[in-house]
Formats: C-alpha cells, structure tokens, sequence
C-alpha cells in the first residue's frame, strides 16, 4: 500500500481508537461487530487503521461509523482532542469550522479564515439543503394528516374540515418542493401509494413521481 493511500489513517485511526476505547471494546469485538453488518475486518486491520498505515475505503469508514454507532464527521474529526483539524496538507482550522464543513452547514474556510469559493460551494451543497427542506415540508403534511385522524377519531366535524382545509395546502407545498429538486437534477425519495394519490386528488401532477420501494430482506 503506498505512503499516499496511507495518508488519512492518522487522524481517522486515532478516533477510530478513541471510540472503540470509551465503548470498551477490544479490536475483536469491533470486528464482531462489523461482521454482524456484512463487514469483514480483522482485529489486525483495525490494528493498522488506528496506527494510520492502513487506509479505508468508504464503504469501510460508513460500516465503522455505523459498528461504533456514532455519527460519521467523528471518525474524521478529533473534536474534544485538539485544538485544530487538518483538512487539507496546507490547511488547519478550528473544530466548529470543520464541523460546519462536514455537515454541510458552512463552506470551507481556509487557515486564515478566509471562505474558499462560496458560490461554486452553494452550488455543490445544494442537494443537502432541498433534502433538508423536505424533511421540514414532509414533517409538516404528517402532523397535518396525523391531525386527520385525529379529529376523525373524536368525531369532530370542525376540525375535521380545518384540517382537510390545511391538507390540501401542506399537500401544494411538499409538491412544489419535489418540483424543486426534480428541476435542480436532484431525483427526490419515493412515496407511499396513498401519499401520491392524495396529491393526485387535489388536482397535483404526479406522473413523474414515484412509488417508494421498500429495500429487499436478506435472503429473498
């Protein structure tokens, strides 16, 4: 394996170690784990991981996160352990900063602080903020239909039309959002049979919008 392939071991293989650490687990017990993800990787791989001579793939770095059960940016980031993080060979900068970076909150400040191509990163970073809207858009029409029920349960006529009333706009908005990201190339998730057809009765074009698959079980 080469030197350069190598290079980001040391920061991921002190927190991988960190965390394995406060978890208490030996190099064996998180191989187990992993296992149990469909994962193979041997208590003497993860030896060199966190000694920084092996590298990792993506896939390898996702199941780690996943194993530990911590979110991803702390594998790469020694929060609560230094006092700067090395992003790139000339630049280090202070832990909120690189935070903000990896969770797509903010774009990428150099050493000095100074912001590194804003427009090109809203641009890149926009798929990250249209799902982010559609979550809030898709809470929403939830606690609307969860009101539904509600009221149809109780019996009570009233809120039973405000709430149908409130449907239909929250409805308008999760549709215009799904307008959005189809038109920014970003495909947006499935939906259930019931959600589309909803929106087919309110007069909301549905024909490029799909049916939500559900992932295949194991072993079917």
């Amino acid at each position: 394996m080469g030197t350069e392939q190598s290079k980001i071991g040391p920061a991921l293989g002190r927190q991988l170690r960190r965390l394995r650490k406060r978890k208490g687990w030996t190099q064996q017990r998180l191989s187990d784990e992993l296992e149990k993800l469909g994962h193979v990787i041997h208590p003497t791989a993860i030896l060199k991981i966190e000694k920084g001579i092996r590298a990792v793939t993506v896939d390898e770095f996702l199941a780690l996160a996943a194993a530990l059960n911590v979110p991803p940016p702390l594998l790469l980031l020694p929060l609560g352990e230094e006092d700067t993080v090395q992003i790139t060979k000339k630049s280090k900068i202070h832990p909120h900063l690189a935070l903000d970076w990896v969770t797509g909150d903010e774009c990428l400040v150099s050493t000095e602080r100074k912001v590194i191509r804003r427009g090109e990163w809203l641009e890149g970073s926009e798929p990250l903020r249209l799902y982010r809207t559609l979550r809030v858009v898709q809470d929403e029409l939830g606690h609307v239909e969860a009101w539904i029920r509600r009221a149809e349960y109780a019996g009570d006529a009233e809120q039973k039309r405000e709430a149908k009333s409130t449907h239909v706009e929250a409805l308008e908005a999760f549709h215009a959002h799904q307008e959005r990201m189809q038109a920014a190339g970003v495909r947006p998730p499935g939906h259930t049979p019931q959600r589309l057809a909803d929106m087919q009765a309110v007069g909301l074009d549905v024909a490029g919008l799909r049916v939500w698959e559900e992932p295949e079980q194991e072993g079917e």
